[in-house]
């Protein structure tokens, strides 16, 4: 379940609140794609494609695992929802 939360672009980072806990998280602008796709239902193989697109991160550079640790990350503090399948 996602939790309510408040959000704010801090130039390349985002910032998001959680009133209930009283907690903030600051996302760096790699972790803030991640969040974005995932809230838009992307799946970790789009996500990758899209990052190695805006980043221009070469094909042999495996970002695949680093991606589904920031969506496990994110699911665990509850800030998206889904799956970390392909």
């Amino acid at each position: 379940m996602v939790k309510r939360v408040v959000t704010k672009e801090l130039d390349s980072e985002l910032m998001v609140y959680e009133p209930e806990q009283d907690a903030v998280h600051v996302l760096n602008a790699t972790a803030l794609l991640v969040y974005k796709l995932c809230s838009e239902g992307k799946k970790p193989a789009e996500i990758e494609r899209e990052m190695r697109q805006r980043f221009a991160i070469d094909q042999d550079e495996d970002i695949l695992s680093a991606i589904q640790a920031c969506i496990a990350e994110l699911q665990e503090k509850g800030l998206v929802s889904g799956t970390r399948e392909q």
